[in-house]
């Protein structure tokens, strides 16, 4: 009972933090949101921006792997990572977090059997994203 307290608590505090980063997007507060993505991600995945860059896609597996993330907070990752994609933008720095983002809900659906209608829908535009580059 207590691990699932602690979990649901996890969980509560990201989705909070999600709704920050869209809500400042939105206002058009681009910077301020950009600020708290990268503080989310490092604070609650153990991974800053620059390695998230940094590394392969198979190295990126490799850290889920390794972190053993629940699906619910993997979930909470790609929608994260779902807010940093730009399609009006083809810069390198967008195309490396679709790319992540693309392993990332393959490791979902292989290691946790686990698909959602978005992020099927979202798959698919990733991908003509990544087409039309």
């Amino acid at each position: 009972m207590y691990k699932r307290d602690l979990v649901t608590a996890e969980i509560q505090k990201l989705a909070q933090a999600l709704a920050r980063i869209i809500g400042l997007k939105l206002e058009g507060k681009k910077e301020e949101s950009d600020f708290w993505f990268a503080d989310t991600l490092e604070n609650e995945f153990e991974l800053p921006y620059s390695g998230l860059l940094a590394i392969s896609d198979e190295e990126f597996e490799f850290f889920l792997k390794d972190k053993s993330f629940s699906a619910e907070k993997l979930e909470l990752l790609s929608k994260l990572l779902y807010t940093q994609i730009d399609h009006f933008d083809n810069t390198n720095d967008f195309q490396v977090i679709a790319k992540k983002l693309l392993t990332l809900y393959q490791f979902i659906e292989k290691e946790h059997h686990t698909q959602s209608f978005e992020g099927l829908s979202r798959q698919k535009q990733i991908k003509g994203f990544l087409e039309n580059i």
